[in-house]
């Protein structure tokens, strides 16, 4: 699903972030209460471009709540450098709408252990993406709790990747569990919603205000980096 509609400065625009198979799309519907995104239960990712999908704020009916569904990252054709262009001139476009970011929900699967070194690189990468500014309005919530039978395991996980995402932490990113229901998805939106937007990403700053070409900006030299290590 594709919105035609134009961003306006007054939006809530919530980008959702996370690695192929997150659970990116089904956050999306279950926040909505309805399935408007098509969900994936391959490797393969099936958000191919970025949907913006609308929906009244709960608190406030004279506004909108965008959510911003991306493709994931470590896609399966590896193209994760056109994927990150991609967003970042979305977002550049946003910010010459003046439509501020009111947070990013970064998703990643608590069983993951396939990709569990490629999620330090893609949290990288969106901590230059945000900068650390940005990222006090970050919510790094953790997927697929549904999906597991031991809970005692899922928990040990949980404790390492507090551990892992210290940085963020350190800057304010917060912890959360989504469930796969609709409550703990909407419980995830309050937590943005506590908080004031950004004034600008730094990924924002760097296209908009300083005029960098994607290829010069912090997010996408972070990738080249790890690209060649």
């Amino acid at each position: 699903m594709k919105s035609t509609r134009k961003l306006q400065p007054s939006d809530i625009v919530i980008l959702v972030l996370g690695l192929t198979g997150a659970g990116k799309s089904t956050f999306i519907n279950k926040a909505m209460g309805e399935d408007v995104l098509d969900v994936g239960h391959t490797l393969d990712s099936c958000t191919q471009d970025i949907s913006c999908v609308p929906c009244l704020c709960p608190n406030d009916s004279s506004r909108h709540i965008i959510f911003v569904d991306t493709p994931g990252f470590d896609h399966s054709s590896g193209d994760d450098e056109r994927i990150l262009q991609h967003i970042a001139e979305w977002l550049a476009r946003a910010y010459r709408a003046k439509t501020k970011i009111a947070g990013i929900v970064y998703l990643h699967e608590i069983s993951l252990t396939r990709h569990g070194a490629y999620s330090k690189t893609a949290l990288d990468i969106i901590s230059r993406l945000c900068g650390e500014a940005g990222l006090k309005n970050v919510i790094l919530a953790t997927t697929k709790w549904n999906d597991l039978q031991v809970e005692a395991a899922a928990q040990k996980r949980e404790k390492q990747l507090q551990v892992d995402w210290t940085r963020m932490l350190d800057h304010g990113s917060r912890m959360a569990r989504f469930y796969g229901t609709t409550q703990s998805a909407l419980d995830i939106v309050e937590l943005i919603l506590q908080k004031p937007p950004i004034d600008s990403l730094q990924i924002q700053q760097e296209m908009g205000r300083y005029r960098k070409g994607f290829s010069e900006t912090e997010a996408a030299k972070t990738l080249r980096k790890y690209r060649l290590a």
